[in-house]
């Protein structure tokens, strides 16, 4: 975008309204297709967001700001609650809309969003499988193996867990960060007791709060997914490969943040 003066600046300008809008390409020769082009481009925009808001929160932990990085944490969760809302529009495709422009997606997927990916691994979901799929985007691959080698939103916490006296088992604050998170004991223990005094430790159980709501929003999200993929394709296997809809419910039996829900069920059970 040309650089002008603040004071000239419209907003189409501002927006770069020329270049987004200019984005929509269809190919199928189907009226049907800008929806679908609109609905995945602007999921794109939102985990741009998210991402970036993740990174901020991880900062905002390390340096013990913790409201903060609640409430970006908590502005996740709305960003994901717009995404999830967004399926109903792309649910309006029906079966026999869709099936005449598939053909042209090719091995496309919704599934190979490297931006969906960097998500995941910030949140903990890591395997460096997928890193291969993305080897004809070498910059999404370089991003990719850098979220796969740095800590996550969930190792940035326990850290802090750590660092405010919580007794964290040093093997687990030094694990290998490139493997999917593993629920541990003293975490879980950890957070129990943030629950067990909610007064005491209002700021750290705020957080806790603000990360399951963030992972309820992402399960409702790939609920949707899941739900708007069998209304458009119903069991066939997925563009990209996948098997679909088996694919999607095995996703949703990978939790993030495991020890937050495994301690609501002995909150409050004397021993």
């Amino acid at each position: 975008m040309v650089s002008t003066d603040a004071s000239e600046r419209t907003c189409d300008m501002y927006l770069q309204l020329d270049r987004l809008l200019s984005c929509q390409r269809t190919v199928s020769g189907s009226d049907h297709e800008m929806l679908f082009i609109v609905a995945h481009q602007s999921t794109e925009l939102w985990l741009k967001l998210l991402l970036h808001e993740l990174r901020i929160a991880m900062i905002r932990l390390r340096g013990n700001e913790f409201r903060e990085a609640s409430h970006r944490i908590g502005r996740c969760g709305t960003v994901l609650h717009h995404m999830t809302e967004a399926w109903e529009v792309l649910s309006t495709l029906c079966t026999n809309e869709f099936l005449p422009m598939r053909p042209e997606l090719g091995t496309a997927s919704g599934l190979q969003s490297y931006q969906y990916r960097q998500v995941e691994f910030m949140l903990g979901a890591k395997h460096r499988g997928i890193i291969a799929a993305y080897r004809h985007n070498p910059t999404a691959q370089a991003d990719l193996i850098r979220a796969l080698k740095e800590p996550g939103l969930y190792d940035a916490a326990i850290d802090r867990l750590s660092a405010r006296g919580f007794a964290i088992a040093q093997w687990h604050l030094h694990r290998d960060v490139c493997l999917p998170y593993q629920s541990n004991e003293t975490v879980a223990n950890a957070w129990r007791l943030i629950y067990e005094n909610p007064r005491e430790y209002s700021d750290l159980w705020e957080l806790g709060e603000g990360l399951t709501g963030l992972e309820q929003r992402f399960q409702q999200w790939r609920i949707h997914h899941l739900q708007a993929v069998a209304r458009i394709i119903g069991y066939r296997h997925g563009t990209g490969g996948t098997d679909g809809l088996p694919y999607l419910r095995h996703v949703l039996d990978n939790m993030f943040f495991p020890e937050l829900w495994e301690i609501r069920t002995t909150l409050g059970v004397v021993p």
